[in-house]
């Protein structure tokens, strides 16, 4: 009988702990994306890298990114909804 009483105790502590837990989604992690654009009349070549970590636990995205010749930048820190 007291094992049952343990068992009856600790099995709804585990319970609520595991179903209030967030849990990570497949787009969860550190992304890169790597982009070779058109060759210039300096015969350079853009290059865009864009790094993006994906933190849906506190609901954060950051956006940041290494270019040459790129006039427009979305670099910083996203909400996530």
């Amino acid at each position: 009988m007291g094992d049952f009483i343990k068992y009856l105790f600790i099995f709804p502590c585990l319970w609520s702990a595991n179903s209030f837990a967030i849990t990570q989604t497949q787009w969860d992690g550190n992304f890169r994306v790597e982009e070779l654009g058109e060759q210039l009349n300096d015969r350079s070549q853009v290059f865009l890298q864009y790094n993006l970590k994906i933190d849906s636990k506190n609901n954060r995205a950051s956006l940041s990114m290494t270019t040459w010749h790129a006039g427009i930048t979305c670099i910083g820190d996203y909400s996530l909804k």
